[in-house]
């Protein structure tokens, strides 16, 4: 750990490294795909959704509540398949040199990209003056729904970049893979409605007349936010920087979903960056960007974390650095709804890190960019208890 933890310095390129979007030909196998995972991970640490028990905890957070918030994220969670790269996605990403992730395939459609994200929100449209139905199937029906409903997911950008990336985009929920597949459902065609490119985070909106579906994401949102409010109140002792429980889910190579669990630090506090970005161990892999990243005692409300990208680095070879990225106050409250690695492994033993991106509305003027990054980071191994941090960031 050491080596790792203390080669974090100003250089900014350290907090940039390779996105998680699968890229792959059209007619690939996503369950191949994972099975040829040259990692590892997707078949050892990352669990699979209907095999995931309280023992996959932590032994210290091995707890009902926390155990049935993973299910409600994991149920919440979606595949997102884009078969067009936007001619507007820029170089680099924003304020450095390092490359931007499918800039050089800017404008084709012979390939598709595959990421993960989540429902955020689910609200229900009636027709007014003869309005319908905008979805697929209801646009060429000859008689379309009256009543419909708008399903809100947040992603990374560099899994959708924009509105016409959205337009070429499928989502798909309730993948969980085997006997857990009878709610799976596809949707094709979305809609950016908001986007931060250097914060790598976008919201979408998509459109369905399902009934079934969004009621049952309705109802897991309402659960959802019970659960992490609760979770928030018993853990709002906690410091900013301590080290705490971290959840990922994802669609590792556009396969089915899988829970991810570990440890984390918020190095964009522990450092005085002015913005969030968490370090932390829990593995992922090419598919994973976009996916929602829970940090033990986070407001939701208030901050989205979702899952970017890993960072090769030469102490630690077999597991790559990744790390997510957040946006503050994006939702208003008031307009919202009411709506984990292997039990068998030791924690300590994980040897992947992740890092959160920065959160734009928590910046202020002189702390937007890599270039105010502090000359030396502060000793960061005394925050961590845990082993096994390589270099996992975005």
């Amino acid at each position: 750990m050491g080596t790792v933890l203390a080669s974090l310095t100003a250089n900014k390129d350290l907090f940039y490294g390779t996105h998680e979007v699968q890229v792959a030909e059209a007619n690939t196998n996503p369950e191949e795909s994972s099975k040829r995972c040259a990692r590892g991970c997707c078949s050892d640490d990352m669990v699979d959704v209907d095999k995931f028990t309280l023992e996959h905890l932590p032994i210290e957070y091995r707890q009902d509540d926390i155990f049935h918030l993973a299910q409600a994220i994991a149920s919440l969670t979606v595949k997102l398949k884009v078969t067009f790269v936007s001619d507007s996605r820029p170089q680099f990403i924003p304020k450095t040199d390092s490359p931007y992730p499918l800039y050089d395939k800017r404008g084709s459609g012979d390939f598709i990209s595959m990421g993960s994200g989540r429902v955020c929100d689910v609200v229900q449209q009636k027709g007014k003056g003869g309005d319908t139905c905008k979805c697929s199937g209801c646009k060429i029906s000859p008689n379309p729904s009256k009543n419909w409903w708008t399903i809100k997911i947040f992603t990374a950008t560099a899994v959708v970049y924009d509105s016409k990336e959205a337009n070429q985009t499928s989502c798909t929920f309730f993948d969980h893979g085997g006997e857990n597949d009878h709610n799976k459902f596809k949707i094709s065609g979305c809609r950016c409605v908001w986007l931060d490119v250097e914060g790598d985070l976008c919201l979408l909106e998509i459109i369905s007349c399902n009934k079934k579906l969004c009621e049952l994401l309705f109802s897991t949102i309402k659960t959802f936010n019970v659960l992490w409010q609760s979770l928030n109140q018993t853990f709002k002792n906690l410091k900013a920087t301590d080290e705490r429980l971290i959840i990922i889910v994802s669609h590792p190579h556009g396969d089915h979903k899988r829970i991810s669990v570990g440890h984390g630090v918020d190095i964009g506090i522990i450092c005085n960056l002015g913005f969030s970005k968490y370090i932390y161990n829990a593995p992922t892999c090419l598919g994973s960007s976009g996916g929602p990243v829970y940090a033990l005692g986070n407001n939701w409300f208030k901050t989205e974390y979702v899952h970017s990208g890993y960072r090769h680095d030469v102490d630690s070879p077999k597991h790559s650095p990744v790390y997510s990225k957040s946006h503050s106050e994006v939702l208003d409250p008031s307009n919202l709804s009411i709506s984990f690695i292997n039990a068998g492994k030791d924690s300590s033993q994980t040897e992947s890190i992740f890092f959160t991106n920065t959160s734009c509305a928590d910046k202020t003027e002189t702390l937007v960019g890599a270039e105010y990054i502090p000359q030396t980071f502060p000793d960061i191994e005394k925050y961590v208890k845990y082993k096994g941090y390589s270099t996992r960031w975005y």
